[in-house]
């Protein structure tokens, strides 16, 4: 089973508005390849979950990913609120579930391939981390 290493990233100035997205995939803590994309109209919200999501649609099925990430929207989504939005059919206790549509794509991947989430603190000095945020605000359509 191939292991991939991957640290992401999204940013929206202002937010809502135009956004950017990266995805850092590394071995021995250097950058081997970058993903990255945007959208004209989005949240800083959409693009932390697309980041995550473009980074595990393009590895093999049944691969191995520690998703690296500073967003605790996504890491708290899916490592917490995820099992209780599929028993109400993706629904929020609350009501309506913001950005559905990227929370069902990211739970297929889940299905798919072999994830660990690990959260981080953002700017707090770690190389790739920073590298994700740089590539996802030079992503923001001007």
């Amino acid at each position: 089973m191939t292991g991939y290493m991957v640290f992401t990233d999204g940013a929206c100035n202002p937010n809502p508005g135009p956004g950017g997205w990266a995805a850092i995939f590394a071995v021995n803590g250097e950058k081997v390849k970058v993903l990255k994309g945007s959208e004209r109209a989005t949240t800083n919200n959409r693009m932390e979950l697309t980041a995550a999501l473009r980074a595990l649609e393009s590895v093999p099925e049944n691969s191995f990913v520690t998703i690296h990430t500073d967003s605790q929207y996504l890491m708290m989504g899916i490592t917490r609120w995820l099992p209780g939005w599929v028993k109400r059919g993706w629904k929020r206790a609350g009501g309506t579930l913001a950005n559905e549509d990227l929370w069902k794509a990211l739970y297929a991947q889940t299905q798919r391939v072999k994830i660990k989430w690990k959260w981080l603190r953002g700017h707090a000095g770690t190389a790739l981390n920073e590298m994700a945020d740089r590539e996802a605000r030079r992503a923001i359509p001007r």
